[in-house]
């Protein structure tokens, strides 16, 4: 059977999203906390622990797992935050990755997904229409972070990532126009380029 917990919280914030990290992770409006049971013990009726981690506060963008955290729209929509655990200070913590690239989230972003294959990818729609990616590595001692932004005539409306093989199919609704209607299409973008390297 289903079961209800109070956060006890100055504010009351409705749940967004729930991300499965170390811990379930809440994101609300007003910020995002963790769930967890008593030591080696399941959540239960009458043994849960909510704990504050952070207080950004999430927009309705379904968050993506991208290794071992959870990348989320922070709630004006601007900055994308990678929250996971940090065991230097025993809870979370969630930097912004648009930090050295703030002007690339104007308008706000509306949708994401991940690429894993062939390489970590995050793609962002804008509220405006274009299509962004930001390429990830959180690997210790990497930290790796790059956005752009990708050109189509039309404005880009969603996108998803569905894996095919060993490689992740990057698909997107684009808004065009076509005989002088905005039509909606479905569209696959092409594989990622790769140079022919000559065999040594």
């Amino acid at each position: 059977d289903g079961y209800s917990f109070t956060i006890a919280n100055d504010d009351v914030n409705p749940i967004n999203y729930v991300a499965s990290l170390r811990n379930l992770i809440a994101h609300t409006y007003g910020g995002e906390f963790s769930f967890q049971g008593g030591i080696e013990k399941p959540i239960t009726p009458t043994n849960v622990r909510i704990r504050s981690e952070t207080q950004y506060g999430s927009k309705e963008v379904r968050p993506v797992q991208v290794g071992k955290g959870s990348v989320f729209v922070q709630r004006a929509g601007r900055k994308v935050r990678t929250m996971g655990y940090a065991e230097t200070q025993d809870g979370y913590d969630s930097p912004d990755l648009a930090l050295l690239a703030e002007h690339i989230t104007q308008g706000g972003v509306t949708a994401m997904d991940f690429q894993q294959e062939p390489d970590s990818v995050l793609w962002a729609v804008r509220a405006d229409g274009a299509l962004l990616s930001c390429t990830v590595d959180t690997t210790p001692g990497v930290g790796v972070t790059g956005w752009a932004k990708h050109f189509t005539e039309g404005a880009v409306e969603s996108v998803s990532i569905i894996p095919n093989g060993d490689f992740d199919e990057v698909w997107v609704i684009v808004r065009r126009i076509v005989n002088g209607a905005f039509l909606p299409s479905i569209e696959i973008m092409d594989e990622t380029w790769e140079p022919m390297l000559p065999v040594v």
